[in-house]
């Protein structure tokens, strides 16, 4: 059959919004990571959500991985 331009847009709406999910779960556990080794220096922090969205965008935009 032939979706419609409204079924196309809710199924980009829910892959949006399930990637949103992953990066936020990325981001949650790596700080965590972090704060179970009791990692003192605020640059690792910082470090890390930078490497995690940037990972996450390189597979999403760049490799066209859906998640």
């Amino acid at each position: 059959g032939q979706e419609t331009e409204g079924q196309t847009l809710c199924q980009r709406s829910h892959r949006f919004r399930l990637t949103g999910l992953f990066v936020i779960g990325a981001i949650f556990c790596s700080l965590g990571f972090l704060l179970y080794f009791r990692c003192t220096k605020r640059s690792y922090y910082a470090i890390t959500l930078v490497l995690t969205v940037a990972i996450w965008a390189v597979f999403r935009f760049v490799l066209n991985v859906e998640f």
